[in-house]
């Protein structure tokens, strides 16, 4: 297993920031989200691409992280998968991250799931075309893994494939880490793990590694036993939750367990 963390946690840092702060606090990889505090869009990534390249060295994009969500957008889907595809072959990213989303309720629950999977179909194409993966993440209305069973049970393409956020199923979907695994291991190409605890009403409040209930040492036990591979993600949401550590404290603290625990 390889770290990364999302620049959801460091919102506001430049690309020189999170090449150096990866390198200072023992991260192989990013996930790119967040710039100079603006979400990523295609258009900076490819017009950036040989910047982002050598300003980040050897620290590898372990993904590219959209706001696509597929039970609720639109057909200008597609061409926005497109283009982050793209981007993501040009800094070098096996990885496009997509949503689900919340549907609304007047949907119901089986077409919700019948539009998804379709969609990752499509996508699968898409996908192919550029020679990286999309990754449907364990969030928002898929954050159970019943949820993410039905959707892959129609979907052969290993173009696309499921990142597990281990907060979210088991927060959410109330599934063991043994439980994920067992089911969608061989879907699964990357982990986003935080820890955090029971808040207001359904939120749980992110909190440092191991000062929270969620099963992150339980899961990259089971990560350990699987022989996994692909990168273990820490998906600190500072530019959601303004409110959080900063990530001088974070980032160091979350992966010296991690690579205490990967041993």
């Amino acid at each position: 297993m390889n770290l990364s963390f999302s620049t959801v946690a460091c919102p506001g840092w430049s690309l020189a920031q999170v090449a150096s702060a990866a390198h200072t606090f023992g991260y192989q990889g990013i996930e790119l989200r967040v710039l100079d505090g603006k979400v990523v869009e295609p258009s900076t990534l490819i017009g950036r691409s040989a910047e982002v390249l050598e300003t980040l060295g050897d620290i590898k994009v372990a993904s590219i992280d959209t706001s696509i969500a597929l039970a609720v957008d639109g057909p200008e889907w597609a061409g926005q998968l497109e283009e982050f595809c793209a981007s993501a072959a040009a800094v070098g990213a096996p990885v496009v991250r997509v949503w689900g989303g919340r549907y609304p309720s007047s949907v119901r629950y089986e077409e919700a799931v019948e539009q998804v999977s379709k969609r990752l179909n499509e996508a699968a194409s898409i996908a192919e075309a550029a020679s990286v993966q999309v990754l449907l993440e364990t969030h928002d209305a898929f954050s159970a893994l019943s949820v993410m069973e039905d959707v892959f049970a129609n979907i052969p393409s290993p173009h696309v494939g499921v990142l597990w956020d281990v907060h979210n199923t088991y927060a959410v979907g109330k599934s063991s880490p043994h439980e994920v695994w067992s089911s969608l291991g061989d879907r699964i190409a990357q982990i986003h793990v935080k820890d955090a605890r029971p808040g207001a009403g359904e939120l749980w409040d992110p909190v440092l590694l191991g000062f929270g209930a969620v099963p992150v040492r339980e899961s990259v036990e089971t990560l350990k036993q699987a022989d996994f591979g692909g990168w273990l993600s820490l998906n600190w949401l500072k530019f959601q939750r303004p409110e959080l550590e900063e990530p001088e404290i974070a980032l160091p603290q979350y992966s010296g367990l991690l690579q205490e625990w990967i041993k």
